[in-house]
């Protein structure tokens, strides 16, 4: 044998291989956007680097021979990936500024990523054993993200929590769950051995079990439609093999489990959980974000660079995604990536419509009748969030995508170009960045100035001005301030932070204005419409104080302005417990210990301000009312409750 030919065997061995650890990766890595909670950004490296050296080693399939969906789909795909590299280089400054390198090279190798997962599974998906091992590897990886998110229900401290699991979010994790189960199910339908059939079983049993724990309405009603979806097309397609008595022990033990985990979902629809009124914030972050898209339409603003960006045209608070796949690709890489993908989508279900019915040839099992209910599940979970940030999601989808291709297409391997190409900027991109770059590393360890130029968010902004505002550069920290307000409007804290500076640098007159800033976002759009608006924030009781001592405030205003607060604190004080926990677990701290010691010293500075404007309203209300007691009786009834809820976790 020459030793061609034993590379050939050996990358055509390897290839699969590697491609089907990825798969299985994906859902396991913290189900995470780029970020460094579970070490995200070193785990979406390294799942970037497993799915492109797949394609380097299989080669990428030749679909141009196939039929004229997958002739419209290679159009989809070269305008999707061909727009997010046109977006890399026209932001990018030349290829040299630390965005490029922490968040648009990134951003860029994601979509090669989609696009090399698409191809490697086309290729694959006609082999029947490889077809399997598709099918075994996504029910194994979805079980396993199905028993994380079941030991977190199982251990919630109250009924309405949202289990995640691995994931980011509790929607996201609905999204993964729901897009899996259609696979799970043609497992089931497609077994011929007990154990198979048996795993099937037990794993749709989880999965039904973890989609309701998530709370996500739209996930369960999608994830439900999606298995009934998947059963009409196998009757449709393959009804003579159909086995019935499984189909009905597989969906009866899923709705058992479900059943059980049916607290979370009943707590929610009682109102009793947490992200219950998120539906109005959804709405306005589509609104900024159409805004985004209309200042750069045809460019976008560069792959990845959404979180950096959209601050600046956001209606409401701040939040890092678009709730919308299809909105942040066009905000990011422009129309033109948004037309590919749309088109993509559409000639991949046309050319399932067209599949004949009952076929005994091979792309057409059982296993392919997973295939239209997986796109139809995932691109629909795309229109309520960001499923494309998230590895797990977002390759379900592509590998789905690409297997419909296959069945369409009759694809064959060919050129590993794509992969190789893609390969050399992941390999540039960790070289430059030193596996990887992380802007949290860089700012706690005595470098802010480096993390804002490689994530110039708020966030690091507004880090950046504390840093500063240590080392007693008052006039840094009210220009880093500045620039975390400009880029995050609505942000309270960030306002705040930037009010002090200013009067600590006594800029009396700005500070004052800023203020004034700071009660218009509490009292306005953004103050109203939240993504969690159970939980009370307290930056506009100081606002309110500085507004009430001001010399040129007139007497009625102080007044007004000092119940606004006094009110605004007894809203904080009476929070159900769940918001009082859940302030606890998004305060920043590596320990359990840190995240008590900063919120009770932000509460103790809270209490001081309420106080002394308690007794500021007993000095110009005549009435006799005693405005002190009520608001020492709140706080003591409060650290009461917040003792007895922290207790057992110390």
């Amino acid at each position: 044998m020459s030793t061609s030919e034993t590379q050939s065997n050996l990358t055509a061995k390897l290839g699969p291989i590697v491609f089907l650890l990825a798969m299985l990766l994906a859902p396991l890595i913290g189900g995470n956007p780029a970020g460094e909670q579970f070490g995200g950004d070193a785990a979406l490296h390294a799942l970037r680097f497993l799915m492109l050296l797949a394609a380097t080693l299989t080669g990428i399939p030749s679909l141009l021979k196939g039929t004229w969906p997958a002739r419209a789909a290679w159009l989809g795909l070269v305008l999707y990936g061909g727009s997010a590299v046109a977006s890399l280089l026209i932001h990018s400054k030349g290829l040299t500024s630390q965005v490029f390198l922490f968040t648009m090279l990134p951003g860029t190798l994601d979509i090669l990523t989609h696009i090399a997962a698409c191809l490697v599974a086309a290729g694959l998906w006609l082999v029947p054993e490889q077809r399997q091992r598709i099918v075994d590897i996504i029910q194994l990886g979805a079980s396993i993200a199905a028993g994380s998110i079941l030991l977190e229900a199982i251990s919630a401290p109250d009924a309405g929590h949202r289990s995640v699991g691995t994931f980011f979010s509790p929607n996201f994790a609905a999204g993964f769950i729901g897009a899996a189960l259609p696979f799970v199910v043609v497992q089931l339908l497609g077994a011929t051995a007990a154990p198979r059939r048996i795993t099937a079983i037990i794993s749709l049993g989880m999965l039904g079990a973890a989609l309701v724990a998530t709370g996500s309405r739209g996930g369960i009603a999608l994830g439900v439609g999606g298995v009934l979806l998947t059963l009409l097309v196998a009757f449709i397609r393959d009804g003579i093999r159909v086995p019935i008595k499984w189909i009905g022990i597989g969906l009866g033990l899923f709705l058992i489990s479900a059943a059980m985990q049916s607290k979370t979902i009943l707590a929610r629809t009682a109102g009793g959980s947490t992200q219950e009124h998120s539906g109005q914030f959804r709405s306005e972050t589509w609104n900024g974000t159409i805004q985004m898209i209309q200042a750069s339409p045809i460019t976008g603003h560069g792959p990845g660079n959404f979180a950096n960006i959209y601050g600046k045209y956001a209606t409401v608070e701040w939040t890092g995604q678009a709730h919308n796949s299809y909105l942040q690709l066009a905000s990011e890489c422009g129309f033109p990536a948004l037309m590919g993908l749309l088109l993509i989508l559409v000639v991949t279900l046309a050319g399932q419509v067209r599949l004949p019915r009952k076929s005994t040839d091979a792309p057409f099992d059982v296993l392919s009748s997973a295939l239209p209910a997986v796109i139809i599940v995932a691109a629909a979970r795309g229109l309520l969030d960001s499923e494309s940030a998230i590895p797990g999601n977002a390759l379900l989808l592509w590998v789905a995508v690409g297997c419909s291709l296959a069945t369409a297409g009759r694809s064959r391997f060919g050129t590993p170009a794509f992969g190789i190409a893609s390969l050399l900027g992941l390999v540039m991109a960790s070289g430059a960045t030193g596996w990887p770059l992380n802007p949290t590393t860089a700012a706690t360890g005595g470098h802010p100035e480096i993390a804002v130029n490689s994530e110039p968010t708020a966030r690091r902004w507004y880090m950046f001005g504390k840093a500063l505002e240590t080392k007693g550069d008052l006039a840094g920290s009210v220009n880093a301030y500045r620039n975390a307000a400009e880029r995050d409007r609505n942000n309270q804290q960030v306002i705040r932070a930037l009010a002090e500076a200013q009067d600590a640098a006594g800029d009396t007159a700005g500070a004052l204005a800023t203020w004034t800033k700071l009660i218009d976002v509490e009292e306005g759009l953004p103050g109203k419409v939240k993504a969690i608006p159970e939980m009370t924030e307290t930056h506009a009781v100081f606002a309110y104080a500085k507004i009430a001592t001001a010399p040129e405030t007139s007497k009625d205003v102080k007044i007004a302005s000092l119940l606004k607060a006094l009110s605004l604190t007894e809203r904080y004080l009476n929070t159900s417990d769940v918001y009082i926990t859940m302030e606890l677990g998004q305060t920043n701290g590596s320990t359990l210990e840190q995240k008590l010691a900063k919120v009770r010293e932000r509460r103790a500075a809270l209490k001081v301000v309420a106080l002394k404007c308690a007794a500021d309203l007993m000095a110009l209300d005549t009435s006799g009312t005693n405005y002190e007691k009520p608001i020492e009786d709140a706080f003591t009834a409060y650290e009461a409750r917040f003792d007895r809820l922290v207790g057992g976790k110390l």
